[in-house]
C-alpha cells in the first residue's frame, strides 16, 4: 500500500477512537453497494459499485467536506470459482477495478489496488479543488455508479454455484474520506453502510442473453420540451416538462439492459423516455448510462435552461397555486403511503393531488407521468407498477390559467407473496325437492385475495366457476349427490365436500267432490 493509503488508515483509526466507537449512536449513514449478477461459468462479468450520499453525515454535498476518497476491500468466496485463484500457493485471481459512472475519465491522485487470494483492496482518491466528485445527494438506492469489479469466472463448474461478494470492514478496510483523510466515515462508526452482493454462476444461459453494449456513435440523448425546445434548437425553460429519450443507432435496448439517467440537478430517472422539470435556470450535464452484465456505457450531453417560463395571469379572483398548496400523495392496499413505507409491484397505487388552503378557480386539469413510460389524467388516478424500482412521478396542474409542475419519486418493492384467508365452510341444505333451487353459500375470501376463484361441482355432472358465493343449483333427478367446493386464491387452496338428498316432487293431492 502507498504512503497515502497508510496515512488514510492511520487517520481513520485516530478519528474513530476520538469519536468513541462504543458510545456513538446510529444515525445517518452514507452507503457503498456492490451489485449481484447472474452469468455462465467462464464468463467475464462486471459487477457494479455504487455510492449513495446521504444528508447529515460527516461527508457530503451538505457539508464542507466531500467524499473524495473511496477505500474498500471486497472478499470473494469461494475464491476457486474465479479464474486464476485455484492455486492457493501462486494465486493470480482474475479481478480488477474499473472506474466508471461518476469516476469515469477522472484522474486520481491515489490509485492503489492490492489483490490476494479471495480479495481485492482498492484505494482511490481525487483532489477536491480540481476534481470534486459530483454525487447526487439522496439519490435513489443504490446511489451513483462509481465503478465495476471485473471478474473472469472459472469455466470448470458444471453445476449452479454462488460467489459471495462481501465488504471487509475489519480495521476500517472499507471507508470514505475527504481528500486529506482528515474526516472519515466507517462501518464501525455507523457513518457508512455497506450492501453486499454476489455472482450467481449458472451453467444454463440466462433467458435473455445480453448483447454487447453500443459504442459512442450508437447511443445518444435527445429531448423535447412542451414549450417547443429540442436537442438541436432553442434553450429550454424552467417549469417546462421535458421528455428525454435514449436514442440508439444500430442497437436495440434489450430487456436485460438497465437505463439510468442523471439530470444534473440532483434528480435521477430510469427508463428509455423519462420526463423531467428544471426549476432553476442554468447549464446542466445530463448523463445516460446503459448497463447490463457485459458492463456499462455512459454518454453525456449539456442542456441549457435559461428563460423562466412565466405562466399566464390568472383570471380576476383566482389565486396562483404553489408547491405549498398542491401536493402529490399516494396510498395502496399494502399500507404504503407518500409518508411511510414502499409500495409493491403489481398492486394498485392511488395517486391524489391534495389541496391545502387552496380553492380551485375554474375547471382544473391534472396530467400525470409515472416514470415507467405511462401517463394518466385526473385529480385521483390509479396506477400499477410492473417491476420494483424507484420511479419519478410528475404532475402538471393547471387552473385558471396558472400552471404548476410538481415532481417527486416513489420506490416500489418486489411484489409480496400474499397469504390469503380462505373461506371453505359451506352452508348447504341437507335435502331439496327435485327441480327446486338449492342455495349453497361460503364466506368470501379476505380482501387480500381479490382473485379468489370458487369452483363448485354438484355431483350431477354440473360444475360452476365463479368469483364469489352464494350460488344456486337445481337437480333434475331424485337421489343423493356429493357436492364439492374448492377455493383457490394465488397458489393456496381449500376444499370441502358434502351430500345433498334430492327428493321426488310430491304427488298432487286431488280434491274430492261432495
Amino acid at each position: 500500500m502507498s504512503q497515502s493509503g497508510r496515512f488514510f488508515l492511520a487517520a481513520m483509526a485516530t478519528a474513530t477512537l476520538l469519536a468513541g466507537r462504543s458510545a456513538l449512536a446510529a444515525g445517518p449513514a452514507d452507503a457503498l453497494t456492490i451489485g449481484s449478477v447472474t452469468v455462465q461459468p467462464g464468463d467475464t462479468v462486471s459487477v457494479p459499485l455504487f455510492v449513495r450520499d446521504v444528508a447529515g453525515t460527516p461527508l457530503g454535498g451538505d457539508r464542507s467536506a466531500f467524499i473524495q476518497r473511496i477505500q474498500f476491500k471486497v472478499n470473494f468466496a469461494p475464491a476457486g470459482r474465479i479464474s486464476g485463484c485455484a492455486n492457493p500457493t501462486f494465486p493470480d485471481c482474475a479481478v480488477e477495478f474499473i472506474p466508471a459512472g461518476l469516476l469515469a475519465g477522472r484522474t486520481p491522485v491515489t490509485a492503489d489496488v492490492v489483490k490476494n487470494l479471495g480479495s481485492i483492496a482498492v484505494n482511490y482518491a481525487y483532489d477536491r479543488t480540481t476534481d470534486r466528485i459530483p454525487y447526487n445527494q439522496l439519490a435513489a438506492d443504490p446511489g451513483d455508479l462509481v465503478g465495476f469489479l471485473k471478474f473472469v469466472t472459472s469455466s470448470a463448474l458444471q453445476t449452479e454455484a454462488i460467489v459471495a461478494l462481501s465488504f471487509d470492514s475489519t480495521d476500517d478496510a472499507t471507508a470514505f474520506a475527504d481528500d486529506t483523510a482528515a474526516i472519515t466515515e466507517t462501518v464501525a462508526a455507523d457513518t457508512l453502510r455497506v450492501v453486499n452482493g454476489s455472482i450467481h454462476l449458472s451453467p444454463v444461459a440466462p433467458a435473455d442473453s445480453c448483447p454487447a453494449l453500443p459504442g459512442a456513435g450508437n447511443l445518444s440523448i435527445n429531448w423535447q420540451g412542451s414549450s417547443g425546445c429540442t436537442t438541436t434548437s432553442s434553450s429550454c425553460t424552467t417549469n417546462d416538462p421535458i421528455q428525454f429519450t435514449a436514442a440508439t443507432f444500430g442497437y436495440t435496448i434489450a430487456s436485460c439492459d438497465s437505463v439510468a439517467w442523471a439530470f444534473g440537478d440532483g434528480i435521477n430517472g430510469t427508463g428509455t423516455s423519462p420526463r423531467h422539470v428544471y426549476t432553476s435556470t442554468g447549464t446542466y450535464n445530463v448523463s445516460l448510462t446503459l448497463a447490463n452484465r457485459n458492463g456499462s456505457f455512459t454518454v453525456t450531453k449539456t442542456i441549457n435552461v435559461t428563460t423562466v417560463a412565466t405562466p399566464p395571469t390568472p383570471p380576476i379572483g383566482c389565486t396562483t397555486p404553489t408547491a405549498n398548496n398542491v401536493l402529490i400523495t399516494w396510498s395502496a392496499p399494502s399500507g404504503c403511503s407518500s409518508i411511510s413505507g414502499n409500495c409493491q409491484a403489481q398492486e394498485i397505487v392511488t395517486f391524489t393531488a391534495q389541496f391545502f388552503n387552496y380553492t380551485v378557480c375554474t375547471t382544473p386539469t391534472f396530467i400525470w407521468t409515472f416514470g415507467d413510460d405511462t401517463a394518466g389524467n385526473g385529480k385521483t388516478v390509479n396506477h400499477t407498477y410492473a417491476a420494483p424500482g424507484t420511479y419519478p412521478v410528475l404532475l402538471r396542474f393547471t387552473d385558471g390559467g396558472s400552471i404548476l409542475d410538481l415532481q417527486t419519486s416513489i420506490t416500489i418493492s418486489p411484489a409480496a407473496v400474499t397469504t390469503c384467508a380462505l373461506g371453505c365452510v359451506v352452508v348447504a341444505p341437507a335435502s331439496v325437492v327435485t327441480m327446486t333451487s338449492a342455495g349453497f353459500s361460503a364466506p368470501s375470501a379476505a380482501a387480500s385475495c381479490p382473485s379468489a376463484v370458487y369452483s363448485w361441482s354438484f355431483g350431477d355432472g354440473a360444475v360452476l366457476t365463479t368469483g364469489a358465493a352464494p350460488v344456486t343449483h337445481s337437480y333434475g333427478t331424485p337421489g343423493t349427490y356429493t357436492w364439492n367446493l374448492t377455493v383457490q386464491p394465488g397458489g393456496a387452496a381449500c376444499s370441502q365436500s358434502g351430500t345433498i338428498t334430492v327428493l321426488p316432487v310430491p304427488p298432487r293431492r286431488r280434491s274430492s267432490r261432495s
